[in-house]
């Protein structure tokens, strides 16, 4: 017998680095200056940093990462600094780390307050530490955090397939399915959108609206939540859907969209 990856079939969180876990790193000397009452400020997922001195960054950078900038262009200008928070922030940038003792001796006033307007995380970065330290330190930890995703991911497979030898194995799937997604809702339906096997036998999936030319796999919005679909079957078989409707804010589409893909191929 499999276990299950999430223990008592709690969804474990998705394994990531936050700006949280930069801002502690050790030896960094960081410090947050503003953002700090945003309630998702330190919990923001990091993905990548860079470091930038330009007036138009965003179109360098990806959601999810750290800009990192010495201030030079920002130097003697109001209202370049609160431009920079507005295009970073509109931009899903994770954060600004601004370098002192270079252009500028400390953050300046409208940059913190256009940030705290926002809600958007800046913190100051000492004259000791390199930018390509926290860079470093960033690329490995992501490097980390994709491998333990990919094991993780590994093991879940593992155990969705275990479920195809029990004696309801759609049932025994969906059940699976829904605990390692953190609770989310599941069900399987067939080609009429009536369920075969689910969690919610009281949830209106809105099956009759799902059409069978749609794509094997694709996300949905359902009554303000996330959801992800997965057609069953092909040309010559049986077609229908697996939908998993998310609950759990921790579970992520990284995670979500290979999980519901497996499981929906066990069912063909």
């Amino acid at each position: 017998m499999v276990e299950s990856p999430n223990g008592q079939g709690q969804g474990a969180p998705a394994v990531r680095l936050t700006l949280d876990d930069v801002l502690e790193a050790p030896d960094f000397g960081l410090e947050l200056r503003a953002g700090s009452c945003a309630e998702a400020a330190r919990s923001q997922r990091v993905d990548g940093a860079h470091c930038i001195d330009l007036s138009d960054p965003v179109r360098w950078l990806q959601e999810g990462w750290i800009m990192l900038t010495t201030g030079v262009q920002l130097r003697g200008s109001a209202a370049a600094q609160r431009r920079l928070v507005a295009q970073l922030s509109e931009g899903g940038i994770a954060a600004l780390g601004l370098g002192l003792g270079i252009a500028m001796q400390d953050v300046p006033p409208a940059l913190v307050q256009e940030a705290e307007r926002r809600g958007f995380p800046v913190f100051a970065v000492p004259l000791e530490t390199p930018f390509r330290e926290i860079v470093s330190f960033v690329n490995r930890s992501a490097v980390s955090t994709d491998l333990s995703a990919l094991r993780r991911l590994t093991t879940m497979q593992r155990y969705l397939l275990d479920a195809m030898h029990r004696p309801d194995p759609e049932q025994a799937l969906v059940e699976r399915l829904a605990s390692l997604l953190g609770g989310a809702d599941v069900a399987y339906l067939d080609r009429a959108g009536e369920p075969i096997a689910t969690t919610a036998p009281g949830l209106d999936f809105g099956g009759a609206s799902l059409d069978p030319e749609d794509g094997r796999l694709r996300e949905l919005e359902r009554a303000g939540r996330t959801g992800v679909v997965a057609r069953v079957g092909g040309e010559g078989t049986r077609t229908g859907w697996l939908i998993a409707l998310l609950s759990d804010h921790t579970v992520t589409r990284q995670i979500a969209r290979p999980v519901v893909r497996t499981a929906g191929e066990l069912l063909e």
